[in-house]
């Protein structure tokens, strides 16, 4: 799935390497553009970057990437992705998906949501980033179940993985893959 020339549903067997099934099955990233990352397992899986690109999907070697196969799902980002985007996507999705029975997941995802909203728009602090990690530990640690447990998985990891992308977000008001629109900020003005 994502920015491959072929996706399907394929069944391969452990032990083959990311780099593999993306250049041998996927054929390869649409208009050979650059690989940015791999979400692997879904959006409550794990993020893979280039350089973890060449581990086995196995138990064992995923292991060593802090990363698992989950369900079993790969997709594919090309360079033209913003992994801010990507985090608020995920964000939204577990912030609807959420039950609202345990605080943790209810709260958290809404306050997950709101930060990253914030710095996709231009009005992020670099203090967001710890902000964002904080609540990603406390939602995986005091959430009753699986989803809050995991929502903040990719999200975390992105912070650590492409954290120079989230603070260019915040520090240049700049998006390198021009997805997200900054708003204007008004400044205020004093009649003196």
């Amino acid at each position: 799935m994502g920015d491959v020339n072929y996706k399907g549903v394929i069944e391969i067997p452990f032990g083959v390497k990311l780099s593999s099934i993306i250049n041998d099955v996927g054929f390869g990233i649409k208009g050979g553009k650059k690989l940015k990352g791999v979400i692997l397992g879904g959006v409550s899986g794990s993020l893979i970057t280039p350089n973890e690109i060449d581990t086995p999907v196995d138990f064992n070697s995923l292991a060593l990437i802090e990363a698992g196969p989950g369900s079993g799902s790969i997709v594919v980002l090309s360079e033209d992705r913003c992994i801010v985007d990507i985090a608020k996507n995920i964000a939204y999705f577990f912030r609807h998906e959420s039950c609202g029975k345990c605080t943790p997941c209810r709260v958290g995802t809404e306050e997950m949501y709101k930060i990253i909203d914030s710095i996709s728009k231009g009005f992020g602090e670099v203090k967001d980033l710890e902000r964002l990690d904080k609540l990603s530990t406390s939602m995986k640690l005091t959430s009753f179940c699986g989803l809050g447990q995991t929502a903040p998985n990719i999200i975390q990891q992105s912070l650590r993985k492409f954290r120079e992308e989230w603070l260019e977000h915040i520090n240049e008001r700049k998006c390198s893959a021009n997805v997200c629109e900054f708003e204007e900020i008004m400044e205020e003005v004093t009649n003196e």
